[in-house]
């Protein structure tokens, strides 16, 4: 006998019995089944808390699935809504959904979901995963999050991101949170950390923009197009994002949003420029930059202004007061 749910069972040799995969099984009330399971190796993952608590309500069989609503009396439409093909339990909604098996396939872990297919329950699938090693870890569980997100974004009748753009996601993930662990990593420096003015900079008023990230790396091609007309073939840009660094200097993100841009980025450096040097200035060292914008916020749409040499007096000023109170 399997349990579906307190207090209904089912004999395996029951006509309504293949109408469950595996992974639709319930197991409420059954403690003893997780009373092994490593719950501390969960919680210390190098993920956000968002994610953990995502695969916490997966193994507790928290997530309302259609067959397991359908299980608890309610009248609802028990078809996949991504796919409407098939019924929609665990299995179906993170390992056997059409749309969710080009994911995987993208992501080039294939085999990885055929492993997870076998596995019988929850419990046993997160362990399986605990088995991968870290990198693998993080993005399998990075996608299973990302393919719930889309499958809530589905169910309420909301247009859905394309296979290529949740890729794109993973790998922006996967990168975001291994940089943050390696950054936690790294020791405090005692010592101060002084800015540097490079030989010159601009700054400017943008246009359309749709968040930060996207305003940094407009910034990035207006520069190095100033920078080009200007005749100079050795260049240096300092960021204070990892990730605009990565998608710069490597073909990870061409297929991001922001892809187009990234790629026209890299196109002009190749071309305009010698010696190319990328920086990634910490947020501490920064201050400089964030007293720019807002001095030029108060210019007009689509203004700028650039300094050779010598630097507004109010950066310098905002500089030296930043290095007298971390003295203190």
């Amino acid at each position: 006998m399997v349990t579906l749910s307190p207090g209904v069972t089912v004999s395996p040799s029951s006509s309504s019995a293949s109408k469950y995969s595996p992974m639709s099984i319930s197991i409420h009330g059954q403690k003893t089944m997780g009373a092994n399971f490593n719950w501390g190796k969960l919680w210390a993952l190098p993920l956000p808390g968002k994610i953990l608590h995502f695969l916490w309500r997966l193994v507790t069989y928290s997530l309302p699935l259609r067959m397991k609503l359908k299980q608890r009396g309610l009248e609802v439409d028990t078809r996949c809504p991504v796919c409407f093909r098939l019924d929609e339990d665990g299995g179906h909604c993170f390992l056997k959904c059409k749309f969710v098996k080009k994911i995987w396939g993208l992501s080039q872990m294939e085999p990885i979901r055929l492993k997870l297919l076998l596995c019988t329950n929850p419990l046993c699938l997160l362990e399986e995963v605990f088995r991968l090693n870290e990198e693998e870890c993080m993005k399998v569980c990075i996608l299973l999050w990302l393919v719930w997100h889309q499958r809530n974004k589905a169910n309420a009748g909301e247009k859905i991101k394309c296979p290529d753009d949740i890729l794109s996601s993973i790998n922006y993930h996967t990168y975001e949170y291994r940089s943050l662990k390696q950054r936690r990593m790294i020791p405090k420096q005692t010592n101060i950390q002084k800015w540097t003015p490079p030989p010159a900079a601009g700054a400017g008023n943008l246009e359309h923009v749709s968040d930060a990230f996207h305003a940094e790396a407009l910034a990035i091609l207006n520069a190095l197009n100033a920078t080009a007309k200007m005749g100079f073939n050795q260049v240096i840009f300092e960021m204070d994002s990892t990730v605009l660094k990565q998608a710069i200097s490597s073909e990870d993100y061409d297929l991001a949003p922001l892809g187009a841009l990234f790629q026209e980025i890299k196109f002009q450096l190749r071309i305009a420029f010698e010696n190319v040097k990328l920086y990634v200035c910490p947020m501490s060292c920064n201050n400089a930059a964030h007293v720019l914008a807002a001095h030029e916020a108060s210019l007009g749409d689509g203004m700028y202004e650039i300094w050779l040499g010598q630097f507004p007096e109010l950066v310098m000023n905002s500089v030296a007061g930043d290095l007298t109170s971390r003295s203190l």
